[in-house]
């Protein structure tokens, strides 16, 4: 079985840029290494996109996304694993955990959640500052919009995130990102996943 890769964040925090600077790097090592980008460039992610710009409540279009996300990941990823050295996933857990925050029965679902997936050998979770995320925005083809309004909330919702993610007990980094910087936080990624390699 191959190494399993989780890349998490909010959209235009550059993990999808990120991503195929490793895939890259470890396709011309030779190893056989497969990218699975973002549900939301899949014809279903697509047309939720635009309901969920045409949707009121942001929670509620956040669920049926994360569930969409599920049913397209599971049923890929135990098959690529079986022929495959490095799996790199984008958004696996994300929308998922998006989905718990504030319910009132978070810890439930996070228990549940975590019996019924795959977990990935290695979560790494990009962060980047609010002013970076609108430039990233501005410059996609996407619709999409983040509903945030400044830093700070930016910031409570990745500090959420975290901290979700770390009641799953993954092996998980922290990688804070910038346009002018892509290069080297993919090194790091690299040097950790070579360590886990070895």
């Amino acid at each position: 079985m191959g190494l399993f890769i989780s890349c998490e964040g909010l959209p235009y925090t550059g993990k999808t840029t990120i991503s195929k600077i490793i895939y890259q790097y470890y396709k011309v090592k030779g190893f056989n290494v497969v990218f699975v980008d973002d549900v939301l460039d899949t014809e279903i992610g697509r047309i939720l996109k635009l309901y969920m710009l045409n949707f009121n409540d942001f929670r509620k279009a956040i669920f049926y996304l994360s569930c969409a996300n599920t049913i397209f990941q599971q049923n890929n990823i135990n098959n690529i694993l079986k022929d495959t050295d490095i799996l790199i996933l984008e958004n696996y857990l994300t929308f998922q955990l998006l989905s718990t925050l504030n319910s009132k029965k978070e810890m439930d679902i996070l228990k549940i959640f975590k019996k019924t997936i795959k977990l990935p050998d290695l979560l790494i979770f990009f962060r980047a500052k609010f002013e970076d995320i609108k430039k990233r925005e501005k410059s996609s083809f996407s619709e999409f919009t983040l509903p945030l309004k400044n830093e700070s909330e930016l910031q409570s919702i990745n500090n959420k995130l975290i901290s979700k993610i770390d009641t799953l007990n993954l092996k998980r980094m922290i990688i804070d990102t910038s346009k002018d910087k892509e290069d080297e936080c993919a090194k790091q990624i690299i040097n950790k996943i070579n360590s886990l390699l070895k």
